[in-house]
């Protein structure tokens, strides 16, 4: 199995992670592996930018995930998530560039878009340079306590982070990527942004990086604001 250690700390001191996924099965999984039919029984389909740095057979296997996705015409949502200890950021850019060309969704952080695209600046002007760059049909770039910005390739979208207090800073990224994919399901992609950031608020807030809700809390949060007791 692979080991991810994680020593917990606040500012000014980073949270740390070390990972240990050498010889683990999922560095070890191949095409052969797979059940592709299942796989591409979906809506969408969410991918990692963490898969590919891996292995070579993990990448592999992203890269044929794609390509069946497109020949099927199965829309991809990917997370950049750039990981430093997995890879360079030149093999990871000579990488995610040709997964990311087309795709329905792209989600990147602020800092990622700079570290492995070489995008500064504004989020506003970072989200349409990544956007001519991938030519996905929505890029979100998540700006911390900014919140997010996305672009549809015509129009500016932002929403507004909730004020948290910082818990525990894993699953926070995969938690508003959850926000997003419940908004494009349901055919309303602002909504996923709201729905992105609140979850990522809650799991900041939490031990842990399984959040657990309602959409009655998600919608109260966003509605009401949050924190106090409820009796």
């Amino acid at each position: 199995m692979g080991v991810y250690y994680v020593e917990l700390s606040g500012p000014p001191r980073p949270t740390k992670g070390i990972y240990d996924r050498d010889d683990s099965c999922a560095s070890k999984l191949t095409v052969e592996q797979i059940d592709w039919t299942r796989i591409m029984d979906t809506r969408i389909l969410h991918l990692t930018g963490i898969t590919p740095a891996l292995s070579e057979t993990s990448q592999e296997v992203v890269e044929t995930v794609v390509q069946k996705a497109r020949e099927q015409q199965v829309p991809i949502c990917f997370d950049v998530n750039y990981r430093a200890q997995l890879w360079s950021t030149s093999q990871a850019r000579q990488t995610l560039i040709p997964l990311i060309e087309g795709i329905e969704i792209l989600i990147c952080s602020l800092s990622d878009a700079e570290r492995v695209f070489g995008f500064s600046g504004e989020a506003e002007n970072v989200v349409k340079r990544l956007s001519e760059m991938s030519g996905a049909h929505w890029v979100i770039v998540s700006i911390g306590t900014g919140g997010v910005v996305a672009y549809n390739g015509q129009e500016i979208f932002r929403q507004s982070a909730v004020p948290v207090e910082i818990v525990d800073r894993i699953g926070a990224g995969d938690a508003l990527a959850a926000g997003v994919l419940y908004g494009w399901l349901e055919r309303d992609l602002k909504l996923g942004l709201g729905y992105g950031v609140v979850l990522a608020g809650l799991a900041l807030s939490q031990h842990g990086d399984m959040v657990v809700t309602s959409k009655e809390e998600i919608q109260s949060i966003l509605e009401e604001g949050h924190g106090g007791i409820k009796r």
